[in-house]
């Protein structure tokens, strides 16, 4: 099966989601498919190797490209969820598309179901959840009943949006 996994992060990335993402690709390689992630540049000239940087063994299997986008962080980002709606629908088209980003998803959920592959996303955590579940006073990690809120909301639509295209294919 050809994946083409979405990571919105600059990459390698010294956090646990690129550890992860690292790893769950390298492994769906290693179970026999093929996988392109789709990462932003990274950040320390000149650019880090991946597999290198993980201790995991090249596989040609995991081709890893770079999205081309740059400038302020907004433009960044807008400029990664277009060119991962471009690689939905584009040449390149995988057989189904996996990320763990809620905004890459809800926008390749807009994209008609038979334009693009099947979507997964990858959940992990909900932010009034882990916001309860650290220590009082922890300055690292502070979360306001905004962010709260705007995270239901988000989530709540992106959640109503997948589940009725769903229903539609």
């Amino acid at each position: 099966m050809r994946i083409t996994y979405f990571a919105d992060v600059r990459f390698p990335l010294e956090r646990a989601n690129g550890i992860q993402t690292m790893e769950t690709c390298h492994a769906l390689v290693k179970n026999g498919h093929s996988v392109d992630l789709i990462v932003r540049p990274d950040t320390h000239t000149p650019a880090r190797d991946p597999f290198t940087y993980y201790g995991l063994a090249p596989d040609p299997g995991l081709r890893l490209e770079r999205a081309p986008v740059g400038g302020p962080a907004t433009a960044k980002r807008l400029g990664f969820v277009a060119f991962a709606l471009g690689r939905s629908i584009g040449t390149k088209r995988a057989d189904v598309l996996l990320t763990r980003d809620l905004g890459v998803a809800s926008a390749i959920l807009q994209v008609p179901r038979w334009l693009r592959p099947p979507l997964v996303y990858e959940s992990h955590g909900y932010a009034p959840d882990v916001a309860a579940a650290l220590p009082d006073g922890n300055a690292i990690a502070v979360t306001t009943v905004a962010t709260i809120r705007t995270t239901r909301t988000t989530r709540a639509t992106g959640f109503r949006r997948a589940a009725a295209r769903s229903l539609e294919a």
